[in-house]
C-alpha cells in the first residue's frame, strides 16, 4: 500500500467556528431550509446547502474550524469550503446563515464566483452509464436515484483511494468505462429486441454479463413494478439503494467473483463478544449463513421477499450478500470515518484466531453513531452489544483493500 501526499488547502479568506446547539443565527443570510438534528453538514450544490437537503459531502461537529473561500452567486449565505480527512480532499459548500462564529479573516467579503466557474452538474454518462428501456420508461426519481448512487459509490472510492482523476473516473476504474441499465416492462412485449433479459423477475433488478449480440457491456435489467414490502415502500421505482446494490454486483463480476468468493468462503466472521460468537460463515455443522446481525437495517426472514434499506436481498447467498455487504461498505464509508488498523497482510478468509486479531480494532469503536450502514443490531433491531457491524465493516474495508490491489485488479 504506496502512500499518497497529503493535499495542501489553500489560504482562505476567512475561518468560521462551528457553534453547539447550532449558536445564535448571524447577520450572514437568511436560513432558507431546516438543518439535520445535531449535524452540520456540506453539501454537493449551493442549492442543497441552502435548503440543507440531501446526505452531503462531509459533516463537521460543534468546535470545528472551517475555511471558507468564496460565495455563492445566488445564495449570499453559502460559502464554499474545502478540509482534508485521512489524506484526501473534500470539497463542498456550506451554509453559514446560521450557528457559526467568525475566527479569522472577513466573511463579509468572500469573492463570488463568474459564471464560467459554476461547476457542471454531474450526468449519468459521466459515470459511463447509460439508460435504455422496454416499453417501461425509467422515471425522473428513478434516473437520480442511478446517478445519486453512482456518486455515493464514487465517493466512497474517492475515500479509499481508488486510482482516478476524478471521483467519475474513480467509479469507471472499478466499475467499467461503460454500463447500461434497461428498464424492462413488467410483461414482455412481442418481439422484444431485448427478449433475452426478461429472465429478470419481476419486481427485481438483475445483473447481466455483455451480450455482445444485443448489448456489448454489462446490464443492470430491472423490470416492472419494483417489489415493496409494509416496512420498505418503494413505489415500485428503482431506489439508490437499489442500484448501488446492483452495482455491487458489477463490482464482484469485474473482480473475477472475488468477493462472492471471500464472503462465501469456509470461515467465520467473529463478533466481539468473549466467545466470539458467528456473525457471518460457516457454522459448526458445515452450513454457510449471511447472519442476520450487523446489518444497516433489521430483517427477520432471510429470503428475497423481505427487502428492507440495506438487504436489498436477503437470500442466504453469497452473491446476494456480497452485493449487499459492499451497499452497507458505501454507505458506512461515506457517513462514518475509516476502519483503523487494517493490517497490509489482511486475510479475508483467515481462521478464527486471525479474524480476532486483524479486525480487533473494530471492538473499540463506538456502538452507535450518525452513520449509514452496517449497524450494531440484532435481526430484530435491537442493540447489539457484541457489535457486528462494526466487525462486518472492518471486516469488508479489509476484503475490498485485498481484491482492490491485487495483481488481477491493480484499483489502487
Amino acid at each position: 500500500m504506496t502512500p499518497t501526499p497529503t493535499p495542501t488547502l489553500p489560504p482562505a479568506v476567512c475561518h468560521v467556528l462551528i457553534l453547539p446547539n447550532f449558536g445564535t443565527p448571524t447577520p450572514t443570510g437568511t436560513l432558507t431550509g431546516t438543518p439535520p438534528p445535531d449535524l452540520r453538514r456540506v453539501y454537493h450544490t449551493p442549492e442543497e446547502a441552502a435548503t440543507e437537503t440531501g446526505e452531503g459531502v462531509f459533516t463537521v461537529p460543534a468546535g470545528f474550524v472551517l475555511g471558507l473561500y468564496q460565495r455563492a452567486n445566488q445564495y449570499p449565505a453559502v460559502a464554499f469550503t474545502q478540509i482534508v480527512h485521512e489524506g484526501t480532499l473534500y470539497s463542498g459548500w456550506f451554509n453559514n446563515a446560521y450557528g457559526t462564529q467568525v475566527t479569522s479573516g472577513d466573511c463579509g467579503s468572500l469573492p463570488v464566483p463568474t459564471p464560467t466557474g459554476t461547476p457542471t452538474p454531474d450526468t449519468l454518462a459521466d459515470y459511463g452509464i447509460e439508460l435504455r428501456e422496454d416499453q417501461q420508461s425509467w422515471t425522473a426519481s428513478e434516473r437520480q436515484a442511478i446517478l445519486t448512487g453512482a456518486a455515493r459509490i464514487a465517493d466512497a472510492f474517492t475515500r479509499f483511494g481508488v486510482l482516478g482523476a476524478a471521483p467519475q473516473a474513480r467509479f469507471k476504474t472499478v466499475i467499467g468505462s461503460s454500463l447500461v441499465f434497461l428498464r424492462l416492462a413488467e410483461i414482455q412485449p412481442t418481439n422484444s429486441p431485448y427478449a433475452i433479459y426478461y429472465d429478470t423477475s419481476a419486481g427485481e433488478c438483475r445483473v447481466h454479463d455483455p451480450i455482445p449480440s444485443v448489448i456489448s457491456t454489462i446490464v443492470v435489467a430491472c423490470r416492472g413494478f419494483m417489489r415493496q414490502t409494509n416496512t420498505w415502500i418503494t413505489n415500485g421505482e428503482v431506489l439508490e439503494t437499489a442500484a448501488v446494490h446492483e452495482l455491487g454486483h458489477v463490482l464482484d463480476i469485474r473482480s473475477g467473483n472475488q468477493l462472492r468468493t471471500y464472503v462465501g468462503a469456509s470461515f467465520m466472521l467473529p463478533d466481539c463478544s468473549t466467545v466470539g460468537g458467528r456473525i457471518m460463515g460457516v457454522t459448526s455443522g458445515g452450513t454457510w449463513l449471511r447472519g442476520q446481525r450487523g446489518w444497516g437495517t433489521a430483517t427477520l426472514v432471510d429470503d428475497a421477499q423481505s427487502i428492507s434499506q440495506f438487504q436489498q436481498n436477503p437470500m442466504n447467498s453469497d452473491v446476494e450478500t456480497a452485493a449487499d455487504m459492499f451497499l452497507n461498505w458505501v454507505y458506512r464509508r461515506t457517513s462514518d470515518v475509516a476502519p483503523t488498523g487494517i493490517p497490509d497482510n489482511f486475510v479475508p478468509n483467515g481462521d478464527v484466531a486471525t479474524q480476532l486479531d486483524q479486525l480487533s480494532p473494530a471492538c473499540s469503536y463506538p456502538a452507535a453513531g450518525v452513520w449509514q450502514g452496517f449497524r450494531n443490531i440484532t435481526k430484530t433491531n435491537s442493540p447489539d452489544d457484541t457489535l457486528p457491524g462494526n466487525r462486518r465493516y472492518w471486516w469488508m474495508e479489509g476484503t475490498l483493500a485485498s481484491i482492490f490491489e491485487n495483481s488481477r485488479n491493480k484499483w489502487r
